[in-house]
């Protein structure tokens, strides 16, 4: 079986692959499924790199043998008398979360977020793609972005915040070393007569991210003391 699977993967169309979704059962062969995950996942051209998805039956061994072997997910296999096999939004959610394809955001959703489409189709850039997508799915708390000077971190929290569900605006904030002293204002605003000159309450970068994401660029520059402000200051909502 697993040679027969390697003959007759199509190589030259790998790249093409956005996901596998891949069925338990097979005819009479109730295993057919488990053995070309296995296979797939033994495959050194594939690996953990390529994701898929098992159609399965709510049978919690079947569910927790794909899981062992490595299945990025499962779609619920029902009864076709009884209703269909999977909606188009399940379908479209797994793909979303864990396919590896290419930023395919439309114009107008750019336009509305005043970004540009980020370009390339090398497996670590659908990588971290899918990354921003998955962690997107659920809005709470917060995440952190590792990357070197000009690798685009800006870029993928924009593309980030394109894919939550929250309404509220994308705001960037550079914690530039030489502005250390104003920090704490630029972050947490001020209220009106707490300093001499406070004339109007001055909303924080933090503030007018409200209900949408605040990313805070190189937060490593930032004085430890307002660091530890942060969390206080920047809950989930």
């Amino acid at each position: 079986m697993k040679a027969a699977i390697q003959r007759r993967w199509p190589d030259a169309k790998r790249k093409a692959l956005a996901l596998v979704l891949l069925d338990v059962r097979f005819g009479d062969d109730e295993q057919f499924g488990f053995t070309l995950l296995r296979a797939l996942r033994e495959d050194s051209r594939f690996g953990d790199d390529l994701p898929i998805v098992m159609l399965t039956s709510e049978d919690d061994a079947k569910r927790a043998l794909a899981g062992e072997l490595n299945a990025n997910g499962f779609l619920p296999k029902h009864d076709a008398d009884k209703q269909a096999l999977w909606s188009r939004s399940e379908l479209d959610l797994r793909v979303l979360k864990y396919g590896l394809i290419p930023d395919d955001r439309d114009d107008s959703l750019l336009a509305a977020t005043h970004t540009s489409r980020l370009l390339g189709h090398s497996l670590p850039l659908l990588k971290v793609l899918r990354a921003a997508r998955f962690y997107a799915l659920d809005p709470r708390g917060s995440r952190i972005l590792y990357g070197e000077t000009g690798t685009g971190k800006t870029e993928i929290g924009r593309l980030h915040h394109c894919y939550t569900s929250r309404k509220g605006p994308y705001i960037h904030w550079f914690a530039d070393p030489a502005t250390k002293d104003i920090a704490k204002g630029e972050l947490f605003g001020g209220w009106k007569g707490a300093f001499t000159g406070a004339d109007n309450h001055q909303a924080g970068k933090i503030e007018k991210a409200h209900g949408g994401t605040f990313f805070l660029d190189e937060i490593a520059n930032l004085p430890r003391d307002v660091q530890m402000a942060i969390p206080a200051n920047s809950r989930p909502g």
